[in-house]
């Protein structure tokens, strides 16, 4: 049987989904709010057919600078 669950594991997963909720969050702004095509991409209803996005994408230049960090 497992020991119960230490406050410092608690802490660590806390700090995992607010981590991840945050990201989340940042890229419903970036895609909804501010228009950015790549963070456009993975949303409802652009993910269905992500081609005009990439078109748009594409349209901009060879390299586009994205919002998102790390990419």
């Amino acid at each position: 049987m497992r020991s119960p669950i230490s406050r410092a594991e608690l802490r660590l997963a806390r700090m995992f989904a607010g981590e991840l909720y945050f990201a989340k969050l940042r890229t419903q702004v970036d895609g909804r709010l501010r228009g950015d095509p790549l963070a456009r991409v993975g949303l409802y209803p652009w993910h269905t057919n992500p081609y005009p996005l990439y078109d748009q994408i594409r349209g901009r230049g060879p390299l586009v600078q994205g919002r998102v960090e790390g990419y």
